[in-house]
């Protein structure tokens, strides 16, 4: 509605156009010759650096407002004395000169400082304040012009020349210096080194000038502790991003959001950034590369656009100069066939521009996405106040997650908790992880977007398209009836599509709840059953004889599972390994297989070897990363098998996840082919149609179909159309990890797999969830 609106940066536009009308009316009026470019830029720049500071703090902008009518003011009295005042300026050139000496050194007695932080450079009060330093950088090149016209034709003999103006210039350097405004030195050494250059040609001055600043410069980093800040956040911003280096890395993030167009007029967040008013913004040089880590931090302003009182008249007073002496100027100007020294400094500041726009351009394009993308970027949780973000769903188009309230009070809602671990978060303060973060380019209205609706949306909002949806291959009631049955037992529980690796159950418990991190997560943090982590894809398990299947697989393509069993159990380490049930001599190997058994493993490990063992593991994927978008633990790979035996029984150079157990696992019932992962469905485009994810690799051959066939059949469950082995297996602590691994007989129609892995010794539970999600998986 309109009484929303903000008016009051109309106020500051009102004073711009009445102001600079009125000074356009007496340029004709004294018939005073117009530079074509000088007023437009500087009627931009001034402008331009209004609105912003009515943007950032409209309390200022009033203030701004003000000294911008005195400056203006002061310019249109000055036009109809100009000549009286070149006059005054030249011949008074000392006193001028010491009078913005001595009102810097009464910043000593009664210097303050507006923001009660910081040097005390202002003098001062009732809300009403002058830094001495800004009209003492002007009233220096006023200084130096009029002694170096009093003193042609030159000397050829430069200290002589110098001297006079060396030691002035001391005089100024020190006082900036005990009063720490390191910056405005910085920026007086180059006045001064400029104008010497230009006047004399010298180029030992500018060697010295540059000595100057680097000793200043170490000098400083060894006396003074801001300065010490500003350039260990200059060289490593990203080792304190939250504390010493929050201004330059909220600035990087800011130029990175704000890309090469901006994000348009009120669009963005400037008050992000520490000061946006005043220090951000040859001093444009400084201060802009400042901004994007070109240089270090300083404390001056960016004329024209910053806000400070001070900064802003002294500009106008330079701009009045400027005008002034281009009515001398009576023939055209041109340049010698030999360099000079005004050539030079004009290339020295086109590359220092040049330069800036470079790397402006490696922070908003290059480096732009890695930065929008970190956590301490405010604007993302900002954007998802206002921009409503897609909804998350199961394949059954049930809500696992989605956005409520209006904008600007968006929140976001977990429907089932139970779910939190793979479907994640997005948390202003913590972050995401999960569905959430791996699709949060989807779920945030940046991807599957048409150019026309990105493009409309950032122009008018600021902003990207309202979120899309994103369809899981999760289903809800599998997945709810694996957390009644696993309850708070720590372990997952993963049960996916053994045909084309679609994933319908990935639970791991115990769980967080989602929709209470900020009242719980300092206790998650600390849970020593760590909550957070999602076992099911983040956490390596030894895999005990849980590899039977694998080993029974291989053996019998090699028609080599015609041994006599001759031990059941083993010994390693002075640890006894044993089967999960009670069984004795003689035995089958579907009997041994199915209880975990390690002794036979032992046999079948040295029969197949070292190099066959590591083949094998490679092409059941116990080596790679699987492709699937959630944040993953990187597999655990080997240098390479030591002992086949050990390894075999699952308790030496070998450590899977759940899912990748469960992916070699689907072979078994698929023919001897394992698929890829899929956990994304489908996925939403701006138009509201469904496109299936298409992002599956072809299928990995491990076993002949006769060799998953027959340990399928040598496997299977004498009262359930399914196949399965149970195992232990002991970490390195000494936990005892229960595994059940089951499938669909290769005859089925359709085909699934699960994966019971239980942080404790408990294979009866492990059995009944097993069988009973293998069974619901079936029934419609």
């Amino acid at each position: 509605t309109l009484t929303n609106l903000v008016w009051g940066h109309w106020i500051g536009f009102l004073v711009w156009l009445i102001l600079f009308s009125r000074l356009e009316l007496e340029y004709n009026k004294l018939n005073i010759k117009k530079d074509r470019l000088l007023l437009p830029i500087i009627s931009m720049m001034s402008g331009w650096g209004l609105l912003t500071v009515w943007r950032l703090t409209p309390r200022l902008g009033i203030k701004q407002s003000i000294w911008f009518s005195i400056s203006l003011i002061l310019i249109i009295i000055g036009l109809h004395q100009r000549e009286k005042v070149l006059i005054a300026l030249k011949k008074y050139k000392y006193v001028w000169l010491v009078s913005g000496l001595f009102l810097t050194a009464l910043t000593f007695i009664w210097g303050t400082n507006p923001s009660n932080l910081g040097p005390k450079l202002w003098l001062g009060c009732c809300g009403i304040y002058l830094q001495p330093a800004e009209p003492l950088k002007l009233l220096l090149i006023l200084y130096l012009a009029a002694y170096f016209a009093d003193q042609q034709p030159f000397s050829q003999r430069l200290l002589p020349l110098i001297t006079p103006t060396a030691i002035m210039a001391g005089l100024t350097l020190m006082i900036l210096i005990f009063q720490k405004d390191l910056g405005t030195a910085f920026i007086f050494i180059t006045i001064y080194a400029g104008m010497i250059y230009s006047a004399t040609s010298k180029k030992e001055v500018l060697i010295l000038s540059s000595f100057i600043i680097g000793l200043g410069l170490i000098i400083g980093y060894y006396l003074f502790d801001v300065v010490q800040l500003r350039v260990d956040a200059w060289i490593n911003p990203w080792q304190d991003p939250s504390g010493r280096s929050f201004q330059i890395v909220q600035s990087l993030i800011s130029v990175a959001a704000g890309g090469m167009t901006g994000r348009g007029p009120g669009m963005g967040y400037p008050n992000l950034v520490p000061v946006a008013y005043s220090d951000f913004a040859g001093q444009a040089i400084l201060i802009i590369g400042g901004n994007i880590r070109m240089l270090t931090l300083t404390g001056v302003t960016l004329p024209f656009f910053s806000y400070c009182g001070s900064s802003l008249l002294t500009s106008f007073l330079a701009f009045f100069l400027l005008i002034t002496i281009n009515q001398h100027t009576t023939e055209k100007i041109s340049l010698p066939k030999r360099p000079t020294p005004i050539v030079h400094l004009l290339v020295f500041f086109l590359a220092g521009y040049t330069l800036l726009a470079g790397i402006n351009g490696w922070w908003s394009i290059y480096r732009g996405p890695e930065l929008i993308d970190r956590t301490d970027n405010a604007r993302r949780t900002i954007s998802d106040q206002y921009n409503k973000r897609g909804e998350i769903l199961d394949r059954n188009s049930s809500p696992l997650s989605y956005t409520e309230g209006s904008p600007g009070d968006y929140v976001r809602v977990y429907t089932y908790p139970e779910f939190s671990n793979v479907v994640g978060y997005t948390q202003p303060f913590y972050g995401q992880v999960g569905i959430e973060s791996s699709l949060d380019p989807i779920l945030r209205g940046l991807d599957n977007q048409s150019p026309w609706n990105t493009w409309y949306f950032h122009l008018l909002y600021g902003q990207s398209p309202p979120g899309l949806n994103v369809k899981l291959t999760l289903d809800t009631n599998l997945q709810l009836l694996a957390a009644q049955y696993l309850q708070n037992t720590p372990g997952a529980i993963v049960l996916l599509n053994s045909q084309n690796g679609e994933i319908l159950v990935l639970y791991s418990s115990p769980y967080f709840n989602a929709n209470e991190l900020d009242s719980l997560w300092e206790s998650l943090q600390t849970d020593p059953s760590a909550p957070l982590l999602n076992r099911a894809v983040q956490s390596l398990y030894p895999p005990g004889p849980s590899l039977a299947p694998f080993l029974i697989a291989q053996t019998s393509s090699f028609g080599n599972l015609t041994s006599q069993i001759t031990s059941l159990n083993s010994n390693l380490g002075g640890k006894n390994f044993i089967c999960t049930k009670p069984t004795s001599l003689p035995a089958t190997w579907g009997i041994v297989g199915k209880a975990g058994c390690p002794g036979p493993l032992e046999f079948l490990g040295d029969s197949i070897g070292a190099e066959e063992l590591e083949n094998l593991f490679l092409k059941l994927g116990f080596y790679d990363t699987p492709n699937i978008q959630l944040n993953l633990s990187p597999p655990f790979i080997p240098e390479g098998i030591t002992s086949p035996s050990k390894t075999s029984m699952g308790q030496g150079d070998i450590l899977t996840t759940p899912l990748q157990m469960a992916l070699a696992a689907t072979t078994i019932s698929n023919q001897g082919n394992r698929p890829d992962p899929k956990i994304i469905l489908a996925s939403q485009d701006y138009q509201g149609k469904w496109n299936l994810d298409q992002n599956s690799q072809p299928l990995v051959s491990v076993f002949s179909q006769s060799s998953a066939n027959k340990t399928a059949e040598i496997l299977q469950n004498n009262n359930l159309p399914i196949w399965e082995t149970t195992a232990f297996a002991l970490t390195e602590t000494g936990a005892i990890i229960t595994w059940y691994i089951g499938g669909s007989l290769p005859e089925e129609n359709m085909k699934y797999t699960v994966v019971v892995t239980l942080e404790r010794e408990d294979v009866d539970l492990a059995k009944i969830i097993g069988q009973r999600l293998l069974t619901a998986v079936k029934t419609p």
